[in-house]
């Protein structure tokens, strides 16, 4: 009778994941990748079993998906160091006496390289596997060498809210980046998720050492963001909830930064930098192209530029051009 045992869905989007409903073919297919030596059992005889697995590179970033019905499982001659991210279901991992309990919606686990038993109920899990000297690395990197790097040696529980951050919404939505990518390998192997995934572990490890170190790095204004994007786009369309968007910033923080550091607003401050430009064209194009062709490729009412180049500028453009032919 075929096995009717439903499970949740995997981590993330499988082509080809496999199906195993026998526990001791799928430990067989797993010790062949050679990261450890892995025994499942169902968490009770009687329990009819199932599993879906499905593995993934992304650049440097190797994951692993399991939905699995209970079991009770034990790992021995372990390679590597991972991450255990629970999607559904609950567990724990027992290495040399030491509990390490996960559950979603509440915390995942980090799991070094020792030996380990342990069960879990039905659930999904993304595993992360990772190599110890570039996660440490890389956190040097971000601690701006303040901090030490967290502790790789040790098994422990990670909790999900932590520093005032939601590490499992944060996982979700770079695996639903992952989603977006997987059926172009190119585009997903450039894409850079494997570094923000990597960060995001980092972050997870130690969210205060995190915030501690990103409080002493110098900040650059939001405003200048906003700021060197208008003068990238000044002959585009700009509308102000482009600007919010560039910023991350609300239509009221948008306009009372754009007050308080050049007192106007965030449109005005658009224009003045328009009639710059027509004004620099104008004293350095040729006399045979018109002021309204330099004009027109910043403004769509010539007549309101006019006006409002004589009230920036004091003069009209043609009084530009003239003072320019006589100098």
């Amino acid at each position: 009778m075929p096995n009717k045992t439903t499970l949740p869905p995997l981590a993330f989007v499988a082509p080809a994941p496999w199906e195993e409903v026998d526990a001791e073919a799928m430990s067989e297919r797993l010790n062949t990748f050679g990261t450890a030596r892995v025994e499942y059992r169902p968490r009770r005889t009687a329990d009819p079993f199932r599993s879906l697995s499905a593995g993934l590179q992304v650049g440097r970033l190797r994951l692993s998906a399991n939905s699995c019905s209970a079991v009770r499982y034990r790992v021995s001659s372990v390679a590597e160091s991972f991450f255990i991210i629970p999607m559904d279901g609950e567990g724990e991992t027992i290495q040399e006496r030491r509990s390490v309990r996960w559950r979603a919606g509440e915390g995942g686990a980090f799991i070094s390289r020792a030996d380990a038993v342990g069960f879990s109920t039905r659930r999904s899990v993304l595993g992360v596997i990772i190599d110890e000297a570039e996660i440490a690395a890389l956190a040097r990197h971000m601690l701006n060498g303040d901090h030490r790097p967290p502790d790789l040696r040790v098994s422990q529980p990670l909790a999900f809210g932590r520093g005032g951050f939601r590490f499992d919404v944060l996982f979700r939505r770079l695996l639903a980046a992952i989603d977006g990518c997987v059926q172009e390998p190119t585009v997903l192997a450039r894409s850079g998720l494997d570094d923000a995934f990597h960060r995001a572990i980092v972050m997870w490890m130690q969210p205060e050492a995190f915030l501690a170190a990103a409080e002493r790095m110098p900040r650059r204004p939001r405003v200048d963001d906003v700021c060197d994007y208008i003068l990238a786009n000044l002959d585009k369309k700009l509308t102000l909830t482009m600007l919010e968007s560039v910023g991350g910033l609300s239509p009221r923080v948008l306009q009372y930064a754009f007050r308080e550091k050049f007192g106007c607003s965030p449109m005005q401050w658009v224009r003045d930098r328009r009639l710059e430009a027509v004004r620099t064209h104008i004293l350095n194009e040729s006399a045979e192209v018109s002021i309204s062709t330099i004009a027109s490729q910043y403004f769509s009412n010539l007549g309101e530029f006019s006006q409002k180049y004589k009230a920036h500028f004091g003069e009209l453009p043609s009084e530009t051009r003239r003072r320019r032919a006589v100098s």
